[in-house]
């Protein structure tokens, strides 16, 4: 388990391994995906201290409801959930083609949103002005969104990433994945998702929706479970309620093909200005 808090980390090990009675099957790593250099380290002990990596799970993220910037400049939902999620998955892509167990195509997964979908006024707020980086439109508290909005900004902005991600997946058009590279998305969980900055009313009706319609934790991780074994059948593909989903308007409207390219450029110029390594990376996921 990848994870910013140690302790927490290792309460949830001891938690685990009491339910299940067994014990020296989980690691807990550090992973603090607001650090680069974490993200880096975290990957680096991958490549050297496990033997094959079968499945990938990148389901941090955040969703904030007040504006702010990480260390490198950038709100946090595009940070955490675009940003370096987008890293990670390509400092593993490697290491996860590495596996070359017999009848096994190895998985990551990422964690997308069902969110997406809503319909977001990017051309309005510039974000289509092929003039204009798509990233920067929203990394300024004017058109910042909160209660989901900015969240749902970079889940979109996720999916785009995830086109490339994909292809990076396979060896050659008409072949088999190497690797699956798929979004999953849980669905509202009972999770502290939302919460970690809403204070007084916000907190309340949030916590009340959360106790009445959202699912416990266990059922949606089950999602995540499921997406692992879908196979090919959920390559490139976003699963959510049981099923492969069909394409978000955005994802296929006029402007899709080259707004996807154009956050795809963004994602790598921002990522280039403190990763400079960063084309190199996407030459070696790629191969």
């Amino acid at each position: 388990m990848g994870v910013r808090s140690s302790t927490r980390g290792e309460a949830a090990k001891v938690d685990i391994e009491a339910r299940t009675g067994r014990k020296g099957v989980i690691e807990v790593w550090h992973l603090d995906m607001l650090d680069y250099a974490s993200i880096q380290a975290f990957a680096a002990r991958v490549q050297t201290d496990i033997d094959r990596l079968d499945y990938a799970v990148l389901n941090a993220g955040v969703m904030l409801n007040s504006f702010a910037k990480s260390p490198y400049g950038w709100e946090h939902s595009l940070q955490v959930n675009l940003l370096s999620t987008t890293l990670l998955a390509l400092l593993l892509l490697p290491k996860l083609k590495a596996n070359t167990l017999p009848g096994f195509t190895p998985v990551l997964e990422l964690i997308g949103s069902g969110t997406h979908y809503i319909p977001a006024k990017l051309s309005a707020q510039g974000a289509d002005d092929p003039s204009r980086d798509p990233l920067q439109v929203y990394n300024t508290e004017k058109n910042f969104s909160g209660m989901g909005g900015q969240y749902a900004i970079s889940k979109l902005f996720l999916m785009y990433a995830y086109a490339h991600l994909s292809e990076m997946g396979k060896p050659g058009k008409d072949v088999k994945p190497d690797v699956y590279v798929q979004v999953v998305c849980p669905g509202y969980t009972q999770s502290g998702l939302g919460s970690g900055d809403a204070s007084g009313p916000l907190r309340v009706v949030s916590n009340a929706m959360k106790a009445t319609v959202a699912r416990s934790a266990e059922k949606a991780a089950w999602t995540y479970i499921a997406g692992l074994t879908l196979g090919e059948e959920g390559y490139g593909r976003f699963w959510q309620y049981d099923k492969i989903q069909p394409p978000a308007p955005l994802l296929v409207d006029s402007k899709a093909t080259d707004r996807q390219e154009r956050v795809w450029a963004a994602v790598l110029t921002a990522l280039r200005g403190d990763v400079p390594e960063i084309d190199r990376l996407v030459v070696e996921a790629s191969r």
